[in-house]
């Protein structure tokens, strides 16, 4: 498509939300583009490729959540554009004239089956007042193809196939980049099925188990962050020419790849919650990445350098990311009482947090050797994250900076965090030989108070 930019380079790039207005009077069609959005806002995205300022390559890419009638004034704008039946072409972002064409062409040609499923389709939903819209799986297509082109059939035998068609799952991505506060990139991905949950090979908190099973089997909202050490748009554009197909195997083995230096970007990612079409059933992962905030970096730099009491003005700021690390930071700078509540509020919702051994070591710090123990005889038997021999061998250096006086119990101590041990089932016998179950006795929350 030959293309006119109001500016010297073209503003836009890649995929973008659209809303499609035909001024059939004058024959012109416009684009009005949207950087932010969602299927349920928009029918339609529109893909661009620019090879050069007066040459570019331009798509319409419509929601497998869309009408049937918006499926078909996709397909009528094509056919048009193809046929040179538009004598111009306007495309807007954000209410900005950015880009027009005199007599677009696109070399698209609509499939003549395809077209008249179509027109059915939306010839049913006005017959009906109700949303049919159009399979997005190639197979389910083909196969309403045969069922319905060229044959008279009524609403209530439309209504029937419906009813009878099983739902495919399909998992539609958004990917968005964002810098300063402002999506300024979008990607958009499709794949067939849904993705597992358990795959994730998560760490579940024992006392939630139940609850993240609920959320497996349900295919329930779940959000979560991701940290990298590379740079926002490096991290966007590996996936620029990357097999669709493929997209979820190959992001979540960039999920998994270790750090090797300083966080440079944040993955904000949320799985919605499915949404039942006539033909499928769609869930929609959004992805938004997005350089961290300079005081982040510096945290961060700070975190790498144990530069923990010094962090402790940002890890305030943001406590909900940093609190364990918080938390400890309290005890070494001597807060005890501070670190022991903020403690106890983290393995309210953690239960198998390391801040159960941060819990030891301030009680240590206020010399209360016995509650001490306690703390960490109940952290080595709950603890689901790596924590030998990092604690004995912090608590070692605590004792030795702030010039602690020990005793016997002290020793004790050392004793039991000297020997990694994995995390006490739940249904267990209590470590403390009460005869009860773990979860009844040491491992409920109360013991907390």
């Amino acid at each position: 498509m030959q293309v006119s930019p109001i500016y010297d380079e073209p503003l836009i790039s890649g995929e973008l939300w659209a809303e499609l207005v035909e001024d059939h009077e004058m024959n012109i069609i416009t684009a009005k583009l949207h950087r932010e959005g969602d299927f349920e806002k928009y029918s339609f995205l529109t893909g661009y490729t620019f090879n050069s300022t007066s040459k570019g390559d331009f798509n319409i890419l419509v929601s497998p959540l869309a009408t049937a009638k918006e499926c078909l004034l996709r397909l009528n704008i094509l056919k048009k554009m193809s046929d040179l039946k538009f004598r111009r072409f306007n495309v807007e972002l954000e209410g900005e004239n950015i880009l027009k064409a005199s007599c677009p062409k696109v070399n698209h040609q609509v499939n003549d089956k395809l077209y008249f499923l179509v027109k059915a389709l939306a010839e049913f939903e006005d017959i009906l007042q109700m949303k049919i819209g159009v399979p997005s799986r190639e197979s389910d297509i083909s196969k309403l193809i045969e069922e319905i082109n060229g044959k008279e059939i009524s609403p209530e035998q439309l209504k029937q196939l419906m009813g009878n068609h099983r739902k495919s799952k399909n998992t539609i991505i958004r990917m968005n980049l964002y810098e300063n506060g402002n999506p300024i990139r979008l990607l958009t991905f499709q794949d067939p099925g849904w993705v597992k949950y358990d795959s994730f090979n998560l760490a579940i908190n024992p006392s939630k188990v139940k609850v993240w099973k609920d959320v497996v089997r349900n295919q329930d909202r779940l959000q979560f962050k991701v940290y990298t050490d590379k740079i926002h748009t490096e991290f966007f554009e590996q996936f620029q020419e990357f097999n669709k197909q493929f997209f979820i195997t190959r992001l979540f083995r960039e999920f998994n790849k270790q750090s090797q230096g300083q966080i440079k970007t944040q993955i904000d990612v949320e799985f919605k919650s499915p949404i039942e079409g006539s033909w499928d059933l769609v869930q929609e992962i959004i992805i938004k990445v997005e350089r961290i905030p300079e005081d982040l970096i510096d945290l961060d730099k700070l975190l790498i350098e144990k530069q923990y009491v010094e962090a402790i003005p940002l890890m305030e700021k943001y406590k909900e990311r940093f609190e364990v690390d918080l938390a400890y930071a309290y005890a070494l700078n001597g807060e005890y009482k501070k670190s022991i509540s903020l403690c106890n509020e983290i393995l309210k919702e953690d239960f198998g947090s390391v801040a159960h051994m941060t819990k030891g070591l301030a009680y240590v710090g206020l010399n209360e050797f016995d509650l001490a123990f306690e703390a960490y005889q109940l952290g080595v038997h709950s603890c689901i994250h790596k924590w030998f021999p990092v604690a004995k061998e912090n608590l070692e250096m605590f004792i030795q900076e702030k010039n602690i006086v020990t005793n016997e119990k002290y020793n004790s101590i050392l004793a039991i965090l000297s020997k990694d041990r994995k995390p006490l089932g739940r249904k267990k016998l209590c470590y403390c030989k009460s005869g009860h179950k773990f979860k009844n006795c040491h491992g409920r929350l109360a013991i907390l108070n």
